[in-house]
């Protein structure tokens, strides 16, 4: 005899099964759709670094650039002299210079400043600001050529700095706006933002004058407070500076085209351009050397004597204190030099008594 193996059918699956299992993932869909829109908008309307157009919330993270750009349009005379640079510059005094020169002075230094940001700050100071400079000084970081850090995060949404990118609005920009709205990063920053205005916390406490100088060091106030340990506050500049070394390859064409630009646009109207390389303390010198600073450091400042002397500006290498007599203890940390240092370094760069 002959047997045949017939398969059972399937047992058929309930139709409210179905509906059930379908009113679930429509329920998921839904929620998650639901959150992830909500921390979109969690971190629109927070804005913790203040690169959207919201401003219900004073921003968590200190950037300075929208502030200097207000600044120097309200200064009054206008400016006849710029300093511009990353924050390495803020403890540089306006009146200082003007004290020096005779001229007018606005310090236009921005935290972490690249290169991008000399060429927007300059262009902003002339063409909206109705700044006519004499002098601009530019001082330099070893970093503002870097080739894997972006710019600025302000400078990638449409404002009056952006637009004078050379390139408009950089490749990308607008996209990587709307995306960091769903950061972990940024999402951490306004939950820490919100935590910290429930509990009374002032946020962004360094104000400026109306020359861009700091209403109060703050690295100074740290000090009032007694037993200021700069050792361990250049060790914590180490620990900043080593991610941005391990990937610091090469000097960017596209930065060392921004300086070159810089120094044209500033030469075109009538200004005398000194570029000066920013000193470090010897110990993060000693600490980054492992992560290639020293060659990092030659490539950039080579680079730019080379592109100021072809743009007809003065470079002055001042990145060790020794170059302008200052004193390693006259630093806040690894990168920023206090009043003492400051006046020394200036009065190095500026060599004569005023600017004609």
């Amino acid at each position: 005899m002959q047997y045949v193996s017939v398969e059972a059918p399937a047992a058929a699956v309930p139709a409210t099964h179905q509906f059930a299992w379908r009113k679930f993932v429509a329920r998921f869909v839904l929620a998650l759709a639901a959150l992830i829109a909500g921390i979109g908008l969690l971190n629109f309307v927070v804005n913790p670094e203040g690169i959207y157009a919201t401003s219900l919330l004073p921003p968590l993270t200190w950037n300075t650039r929208p502030a200097k750009a207000e600044l120097l349009a309200r200064m009054d005379p206008r400016p006849e002299a710029l300093l511009l640079g990353s924050s390495r510059v803020m403890t540089i005094s306006p009146a200082e210079i003007q004290r020096r020169t005779g001229l007018p002075t606005f310090n236009a230094g921005v935290n972490a400043a690249y290169a991008e940001d000399f060429y927007v700050l300059l262009r902003y100071a002339v063409e909206r600001a109705g700044a006519r400079p004499k002098l601009v000084l530019v001082g330099l970081d070893a970093e503002a050529f870097h080739d894997h850090e972006p710019e600025n995060e302000y400078l990638s949404q449409p404002n009056e700095l952006a637009s004078f990118l050379l390139k408009g609005e950089a490749r990308g920009a607008g996209w990587r706006r709307f995306t960091t709205l769903w950061t972990v990063y940024q999402t951490k920053l306004s939950f820490v933002s919100l935590y910290d205005r429930l509990g009374g916390k002032k946020i962004n406490a360094v104000d400026f004058a109306a020359d861009g100088a700091m209403r109060e060091d703050p690295w100074l106030r740290q000090q009032a407070k007694g037993n200021y340990d700069l050792a361990a506050h250049i060790r914590g500049t180490a620990t900043e500076y080593t991610p941005r070394y391990k990937s610091y390859t090469g000097v960017s064409p596209d930065r060392l085209e921004y300086f070159a630009a810089t120094l044209r646009y500033a030469r075109a109207h009538g200004a005398r351009v000194i570029v000066f390389a920013t000193p470090i303390h010897p110990e993060l010198e000693r600490a980054l050397s492992a992560y290639g600073y020293e060659q990092r450091k030659a490539e950039a400042y080579s680079a730019a004597r080379a592109i100021a002397q072809r743009e007809g500006a003065e470079f002055v290498d001042l990145s060790a204190p020794a170059g302008f007599g200052g004193a390693p203890d006259h630093f806040y940390d690894g990168v920023h030099v206090d009043a003492y240092n400051a006046e020394r370094l200036i009065g190095t760069v500026l060599r004569t008594n005023a600017v004609q």
